[in-house]
């Protein structure tokens, strides 16, 4: 789900029609009691995926359609809800994570101000080998800002020196134009130290936040040098920067210019360092306003779910990388050649394939029971992708399920998928016949749409009885 509505957090709302019995272990999970005493009562389980801030959210629905539906005599005995609420907080304050997606910690050490540092050095020339790809690349992500002073080339002659015609260049991830570029030959080799040579470039800062591709381009049939990556170790300047991998066996993602591995180095500075050395004598003062932070959290969830009783804690630092942990269970609209994100809050760093396979997204979603049997039996054995919507789609590639867009075929009842202030244009769109045919606004947020989502759940109550049967059905809203 890629709601940009709320940063943290993503809203679902799951409804299992004609439940013909829970199991004890579902019961347990998902922490609802006696599976004896619910199935004798409700026909209906709605699962609010919440964050653990958003009292006001989770109020704004009980003021609205759930306390309707708790006074509604056709539902009040039919419909459970819960809000499903990550049990941690995340302990790292903002300001010391790697992201805002995330609960990593920046380890960051202290650096000299002018220092001028190499990625890496090859002392031994052993260590070099031909390269077999005439491309090759190394991505990095800049976790506090510096400044690229020299770009560099493994020799690739006989004796140390160098041969032929090589391109270095630097480029921001996903741009085509590079931020800057070094040419070295047999005429220009640049200066050797450290086993590479080295030419200097314009200098630029590259902001926290930067992430970047180095890519080594062979011009002629020379060809390229690179390194045995287990006989190097790469520096990453204190912590300043985080490499992508470049480990044997690791394939290139979909807008990779140039094959993992190292074909040289550059030499980089530190921005800032005052800056940088402020934020570390900060740290202890902020983790322990972080501290008192949660301690107050936790005491007012404690004290949320003892007065409402519709909140269920389940053991996850409650990030928006740990969504698809909170939730194995979401589907809709299918996406087919979804191009995969290299960079923000969607960046995937797990899953190498240039497009995800089809995967459920949007406003309301519908799974059979056998799926959910499958997802509920395999949970600890199913990797967690960035997102849980492109997570599910990687997990049902494996099973290999049956994809419907339309919803209740009995009504001619279709969807499309729906994303707020996104990256990418798309349209919300509903379309039907017959009882629950009703517009989505496009650009609907906050309460307006979740009591517009509800109200499409409450006609489904009474559409899908008709042509669905052990059935679960899932809608999403920007919570």
């Amino acid at each position: 789900m890629r709601s940009a509505a709320a940063a943290l957090s993503a809203c679902v709302l799951a409804a299992l029609l004609h439940w013909l019995g829970w199991t004890d272990r579902t019961a347990l999970l998902l922490g609802f009691g006696s599976a004896d005493n619910q199935k004798a009562v409700h026909e209906v389980l709605v699962g609010v995926l919440s964050a653990r801030h958003h009292h006001e959210l989770r109020q704004a629905i009980r003021d609205t359609w759930l306390g309707y539906m708790k006074h509604h005599p056709h539902f009040q005995k039919r419909v459970m809800v819960k809000f499903i609420v990550g049990e941690h907080g995340c302990p790292v304050p903002e300001e010391d994570r790697e992201d805002l997606y995330s609960c990593s910690l920046l380890n960051l050490t202290e650096t000299a101000a002018g220092q001028e540092m190499a990625v890496l050095s090859v002392p031994d020339p052993s260590a070099l080998l031909p390269s077999d790809v005439s491309a090759v690349s190394l991505d990095f992500k800049v976790l506090h800002s510096v400044v690229i002073t020299q770009l560099g080339v493994f020799p690739n002659g006989p004796r140390g020196d160098f041969r032929g015609n090589v391109s270095v260049r630097l480029f921001q991830v996903d741009q085509e134009e590079p931020v800057v570029t070094a040419r070295f030959s047999a005429l220009s080799p640049g200066t050797r130290v450290g086993g590479m040579f080295y030419k200097p470039v314009e200098q630029f800062i590259l902001p926290k936040g930067f992430e970047g591709t180095l890519l080594w381009e062979a011009q002629d049939s020379t060809g390229l040098m690179s390194v045995n990556t287990s006989a190097v170790h790469l520096s990453n300047g204190g912590g300043v920067l985080k490499f992508g991998s470049i480990e044997e066996g690791t394939l290139p993602h979909r807008s990779a210019l140039g094959f993992p591995g190292l074909a040289g180095g550059f030499t980089f500075s530190v921005y800032d360092v005052q800056a940088l050395s402020e934020l570390l004598r900060g740290r202890a003062g902020r983790q322990r306003i972080r501290e008192a932070q949660l301690r107050a959290e936790d005491e007012a969830l404690r004290e949320e779910s003892l007065r409402h009783g519709d909140m269920v804690f389940v053991d996850v630092v409650d990030t928006y990388r740990n969504v698809p942990s909170k939730l194995l269970q979401f589907y809709k609209c299918f996406r087919q050649n979804w191009a995969v994100d290299r960079v923000g809050k969607w960046q995937e760093l797990e899953y190498s394939s240039p497009v995800y396979p089809a995967f459920a997204c949007g406003s309301g979603y519908v799974v059979s029971r056998d799926l959910v049997q499958w997802l509920a039996s395999n949970a600890q054995h199913l990797k967690a992708y960035q997102g849980e919507d492109v997570s599910m789609g990687i997990w049902m590639a494996a099973v290999g399920p049956h994809k419907y867009q339309a919803g209740c075929v009995r009504r001619s009842v279709t969807w499309t998928c729906c994303h707020h202030r996104s990256t990418r244009r798309r349209s919300c769109a509903r379309s039907g016949t017959g009882r629950g045919s009703a517009a989505i606004p496009a650009a609907a947020s906050g309460p307006n749409t979740d009591t517009c989502m509800f109200m499409i759940s409450l006609r489904f109550l009474d559409i899908f009885p008709t042509c669905l049967y052990d059935t679960l059905i899932m809608f999403t809203c920007p919570l």
